[in-house]
């Protein structure tokens, strides 16, 4: 006997409907929690600060990119859209990427594109995601400055002593001294490898070279690195009177920072820096007492290369592994002053001294350019930073006569009070979505280091005159009591007279 199927009765289609809207309510909250899952929810416990900010600024990218929220792309579309395609889509996925793995180990959202790594991973992650080696461009500005201003500084003491004694690198020989010197011609000189020829006794020059060298360690906001790099320093001066001098400092630098992975604090690339400056100056000496000034400006230009590169344990998701370059430019205007009281027992020289340095740092923003294409550049926004330095010093120096010619060792040491010692935050957005989102929320904030607030300087020498007319120093500085980093100079300079 044949059955006949019977239609739905209108009681068992409501039932069968009522059995769906759970369903349908699970999946659309599912999707609402996707759209809104939160980095937040691991707040505080990743390793350091860095992961903290790149996991507040992946979200906020993220955030800003859904159509939830006015943006662009959906939290299910597995490929690009019509409105978020391209670079748009690309800085979404990744951004997900973070998202889903988070909600993994939360166990709230959906994680299909999850990285599948654990805790720690994707603070590792998150961590080559964050762009803090931007702030190792605003460190080797400041340490150019610093070293124009220390040969500034030997040159101004040297021209003190330029119209009644022989000097070298900032150390004095008086005429007595120098008369008894083998192959001393009874002139008056100028040196820090410079010559105050006697042809007006007014006009003065001099050219050094210094090398300096040095690490910093890994902090909960900056990466380690180490860095070296020279400078070479020359100027031209004219006395007035046995008072009163005018001059200019020249300098160039070519400095390097290269970033190193130290356990677990994962980065690598670099800075390569080179720049110029002119310092033009006035020098007031007395008997005893001498004063200076300085007015300077400094320009610098950076190429950076800054690696991304982490595990995903998801078969779905590619692990990533590319590279941004960069590059911009920096501006300092300086200035500093100056003074100090010299004390003469014999042979012994005993001289201390105060200074004060401002420095006013402009770093222009740029654009990172991702090399493999996968939405990790950044654009930086520009970059303001305030130096304010007191200094309190004393310098020590001997001065011996051999047979062969003049020798007179020294020792500087030098008291640093840095008076803007606060920290700064860099911001940036991501490159290939900042045209897409309200890029005053969709942003990362970079904390920096604060300054040291003290430290202190210890510079060892001496400086030489020998027969035929040749002359030289040589000087070793190393800073010491600054947090996380090392940080010595090698500075020399000749002249050979004809």
């Amino acid at each position: 006997m044949s059955q006949v199927a019977k239609p739905w009765s209108t009681g068992a289609s409501l039932r069968g409907l009522y059995r769906l809207v759970p369903l349908g309510l699970f999946l659309t909250l599912s999707y609402t929690n996707g759209a809104y899952a939160d980095l937040a929810n691991l707040e505080g416990q990743f390793s350091n600060e860095v992961e903290e900010s790149s996991a507040r600024g992946t979200q906020a990218s993220y955030d800003a990119l859904l159509l939830e929220n006015g943006g662009p792309c959906d939290v299910r579309q597995s490929g690009p859209s019509s409105g978020c395609s391209g670079s748009v889509f690309t800085v979404f996925q990744s951004a997900r990427e973070f998202v889903q793995t988070g909600n993994e180990l939360t166990g709230d959202g959906p994680v299909q594109y999850s990285l599948g790594v654990d805790l720690s991973g994707l603070g590792r992650a998150l961590r080559w995601n964050a762009g803090e080696e931007f702030s190792g461009q605003g460190s080797q500005t400041s340490e150019f400055v610093d070293g124009q201003l220390s040969g500034l500084a030997s040159r101004i003491t040297a021209l003190r002593f330029g119209a009644s004694g022989f000097f070298i690198a900032g150390l004095p020989v008086g005429d007595a001294q120098m008369a008894t010197a083998p192959g001393a011609r009874g002139e008056t000189y100028g040196m820090g490898a410079s010559a105050d020829y006697d042809f007006v006794k007014s006009w003065g020059g001099f050219i050094n070279a210094s090398y300096g060298y040095g690490d910093k360690e890994a902090t909960g906001n900056e990466d380690a690195f180490d860095f070296d790099g020279y400078d070479i320093t020359a100027g031209i001066d004219y006395r007035i009177n046995n008072q009163w001098v005018v001059g200019g400092v020249l300098g160039y630098t070519d400095r390097e920072i290269d970033f190193e992975q130290i356990g677990n604090i994962v980065v690598d690339g670099g800075i390569e820096t080179d720049g110029f400056s002119i310092l033009p100056f006035v020098l007031y000496q007395g008997n005893r007492f001498f004063g200076s000034i300085s007015l300077g400006y400094q320009s610098m230009s950076f190429d950076s290369d800054r690696a991304i590169k982490y595990a995903s344990l998801n078969p779905d998701v590619e692990s990533t592994n590319t590279r941004t370059l960069s590059s911009s430019d920096s501006d300092t205007l300086t200035f500093s002053a100056a003074g100090g009281y010299g004390f003469d027992f014999g042979q012994f020289h005993f001289e201390p001294y105060i200074s004060v340095e401002y420095l006013d740092i402009t770093i222009d923003a740029f654009t990172e350019r991702d090399i493999n294409g996968d939405g990790k550049d950044f654009e930086v926004d520009d970059q303001d930073i305030e130096s304010l330095e007191g200094t309190l010093g004393v310098k020590f120096v001997y001065t011996f006569l051999p047979s062969f010619g003049v020798i007179s060792p020294y020792i500087d040491l030098e008291f640093h009070k840095q008076f803007e010692n606060d920290a700064r935050t860099i911001e940036a957005v991501f490159h290939g979505s900042s045209a897409a989102v309200d890029t005053s929320t969709a942003r990362f904030k970079i904390d920096t280091d604060e300054l040291d607030e003290r430290y202190y300087v210890i510079a060892v020498g001496a400086s030489a005159v020998l027969p035929g007319g040749f002359q030289g120093y040589l000087t070793y500085r190393t800073i010491e009591g600054l947090d996380f980093y090392t940080h010595s100079v090698i500075s020399g300079g000749v002249r050979y007279e004809f």
